[in-house]
């Protein structure tokens, strides 16, 4: 079609300045070196628009080129580029190129997909290059094309932002493509490190969310590269934040990581809290919303996002499952709210810390793995509550092991923490803790009296627990507004403190413990004090305790 080099102006913003450019052989522009303007064409379409007349390779090949613009947010400088058998754009070892505005995979007049055999591609180094815009009319849309909507590929592919575009959708944000063939929205792989998909913006009036809708497998593919940075996106949802009017099989999968991903951050960073700006929001995925899967795929971070929708319907707005761990060393700290299970660990060495998980069939679904720690000091603890089950503990082969500490775990309908022996319900401890399954299905503690010389005095906890002979475990205490009304064991709603005790070589230890009330504790008299137990040389953690109200009588 077109091939330039140096310097030039290809189209123009005003009325009768574009281009069409279809039906060639090759490319319908291709760029080698130098910086262009590309605005206002028509590139693999007719001159309505309305359908492919393609070119035989990509709609515009852009080769070793520097700080070329692609499109413009002026009236009449969008490029219109679908229906190429090749990609939309394709950039080739270029750098600080610039697309803004257009429509790729589309037609003219927004309503029906036109695919290119792909959307937009970066690849062989190419760099600090920028994929939308912060400000209204600055954003592409990048929807309905074959296989891949966005791909960022190969080793020195890196630097590059994705920010404040479509991506899957029709351009008013709400309408799917109806598009059978777009298989991925964005994926990442072959050594394309440290790049970026959305960007929190406090700038006011401006966002640099992408809007990441109506794939058929996965919105973000991050396959086996390192330091990419996912936030600020919606994905699954359509422009009003509900679900797409799409085939119940679509969406998949909204976030994988897979084949040695590695010091990926999904969503704020710690510094800034669960309110940050940076978070993202992700619903309606038909299996996960996020999943990490893959023994190297570790060190990576699952922080302050928000899946699925407020609300206290079970329609599984965050998908079947919230969050899968099929991988080990991995982080997470976030909402997960409305899904089937909302946490899934099938690996080894992961941690949950700083979650709230609501209105979840079951919240914490502990599979496979060791070392696996729920909470660990009173800062990083989780919020559980309002779900079915609390956290589940299978007795799969070989057996899990987890550590939970000092989270808030309440008005669950059945039991807080569930160690699953194949009886159902509470799992009743026995002598000198000799049987085995999931967490080594480790006795609890028998409080026999939670004493209180007047209201707001520490409390004063007699008990026992018979365990591992020899051995040190740390005891959690936890006041309850009710005793759990199915089971009459506890939940631990409200942290208070912990204390170790040890075992004698038949097993037994006794306790008479004194706790101090923490100084945002609620009104002590009728609450219900309950235990766990955690063996601190091998982690396992207990059920809870059976709960005992606290007299308030003097009794000492």
């Amino acid at each position: 079609g077109v091939f330039v080099s140096g310097f030039n102006l290809i189209g123009g913003n005003g009325p009768g300045d574009g281009n069409i450019i279809s039906g060639n052989n090759g490319a319908g522009i291709y760029i080698s070196g130098g910086a262009q303007h590309i605005n206002g064409n028509f590139i693999g379409l007719t001159a309505g628009g309305g359908a492919a007349l393609p070119n035989g390779q990509a709609g515009i090949f852009v080769s070793n080129s520097t700080n070329s613009i692609i499109g413009s947010p002026r009236p009449g400088g969008r490029n219109f580029i679908a229906g190429n058998a090749g990609a939309g754009i394709v950039l080739e070892n270029s750098d600080n190129i610039s697309l803004f505005s257009n429509w790729i995979g589309v037609s003219v007049d927004g309503n029906t997909s036109i695919p290119n055999n792909g959307g937009v591609i970066l690849k062989a180094g190419s760099s600090h290059n920028f994929i939308g815009g912060f400000h209204p009319g600055e954003g592409n849309v990048i929807s309905g094309n074959k296989d891949t909507d966005v791909l960022l590929t190969g080793a020195g592919t890196t630097e590059n932002l994705l920010c404040g575009n479509i991506i899957g959708l029709l351009p008013d944000g709400q309408r799917p493509t109806t598009s059978q063939i777009t298989a991925t929205a964005i994926r990442l792989d072959d050594g394309a490190n440290a790049n970026r998909i959305g960007k929190a913006v406090l700038e006011r009036e401006a966002d640099g969310s992408n809007l990441i809708a109506d794939y058929a497998v996965v919105g973000i593919h991050v396959n086996g590269v390192q330091d990419t940075i996912i936030e600020n996106n919606h994905i699954g949802l359509k422009k009003d934040g509900q679900r797409p009017a799409m085939p119940e099989y679509k969406q998949q999968i909204g976030i994988l990581l897979e084949n040695g991903a590695s010091r990926t951050r999904i969503g704020g960073r710690q510094s800034a809290g669960p309110s940050s700006p940076e978070l993202n929001r992700i619903a309606f995925q038909v299996n996960y919303s996020i999943l990490l899967r893959g023994e190297t795929t570790s060190n990576n971070a699952i922080q302050f996002n928000r899946i699925g929708l407020e609300r206290d319907s079970m329609t599984f707005s965050g998908g079947l499952s919230g969050i899968g761990v099929e991988a080990s060393g991995n982080s997470i700290s976030t909402v997960v709210q409305d899904a089937g299970t909302a946490i899934i660990l099938a690996g080894s060495n992961n941690t949950v810390q700083n979650c709230i998980l609501r209105h979840n069939l079951v919240a914490i679904n502990v599979r496979s793995g060791t070392q696996n720690l729920v909470g660990g000091s009173q800062a990083q603890s989780n919020r559980i509550h309002a779900n079915s089950d609390g956290i589940v503990v299978e007795a799969l082969n070989p057996l899990p092991q987890v550590t939970i500490r000092r989270n808030e775990i309440f008005d669950n309908l059945h039991l807080g923490i569930d160690l699953l022996d194949g009886r159902g319900g509470v799992t009743p401890n026995d002598e000198s803790d000799a049987d085995s399954g999931p967490n080594g299905l480790q006795n609890y503690p028998v409080m026999s009296e939670v004493a209180q010389s007047a209201p707001g005095e520490p409390l004063l906890l007699r008990g026992r627990l018979n365990s591992t002979p020899n051995r040190t475990f740390a005891i959690d205490v936890f006041a309850n507004v009710v005793a759990h009304p199915l089971s009459g064991f506890g939940e631990g709603e409200q942290y208070l403190g912990s204390f170790e005790v040890t075992t004698d070589a038949n097993g037994n230890v006794s306790f008479e413990q004194l706790v101090n009330l923490t100084e945002n504790m609620a009104e002590p008299l009728g609450q219900f004090i309950s235990l766990t137990a955690t063996d601190e040389s091998t982690g396992d953690t207990s059920e809870f305790s059976r709960t005992v109200e606290i007299n308030v009588s003097g009794s000492s």
